[in-house]
């Protein structure tokens, strides 16, 4: 992960899916899931070196990873210690905790950044906007009390 700030707008890098196989979300609702999303190889190539590239304008940055873009999202509000504005019903539930191949970046100078993206035919698109005192309607200390401490409260 890069640096994290204190706000800027979130997008995806890459196309979205809404495969939940062998995902967080399934396992936790207790299925595991056989149809796994095939990896482009030379699209996540392309994908990775055009993040390799963004250092100079994007805030911060994770690949998407357990639990989906949504949770993606969230810890990198988290770390900024900012609130996350996502619209959650833009979205159905596979997308939001689908764990494809992708990143989430924080951009601040968006014409600049799609303007690249637009250049290198890379997808992108906008998710969220970290700003604000809530994530999904609930307080940043509450929220990161939870995620910080959430094992320690369970095993005590």
């Amino acid at each position: 992960n890069v640096q994290q700030t204190k706000s800027g707008s979130l997008y995806i890098v890459g196309k979205r899916h809404s495969n939940l196989s062998a995902t967080e979300f399934a396992a936790l609702h207790g299925q595991l899931g056989d149809q796994i999303e095939p990896v482009n190889l030379p699209e996540m190539i392309k994908i990775v070196d055009f993040m390799l590239n963004l250092k100079d304008i994007a805030k911060s940055a994770s690949y998407i990873q357990e639990g989906g873009m949504l949770i993606t999202a969230t810890k990198m509000a988290l770390r900024a210690e900012k609130g996350l504005q996502f619209n959650i019903e833009k979205f159905c539930t596979e997308e939001l905790f689908s764990e494809f191949l992708g990143f989430v970046v924080e951009i601040e100078n968006e014409s600049e950044f799609t303007k690249i993206a637009q250049e290198k035919n890379i997808h992108i698109e906008k998710i969220a906007t970290i700003k604000g005192t809530k994530i999904l309607g609930e307080q940043i200390s509450n929220l990161k009390n939870i995620w910080k401490n959430g094992l320690r409260k369970l095993t005590n």
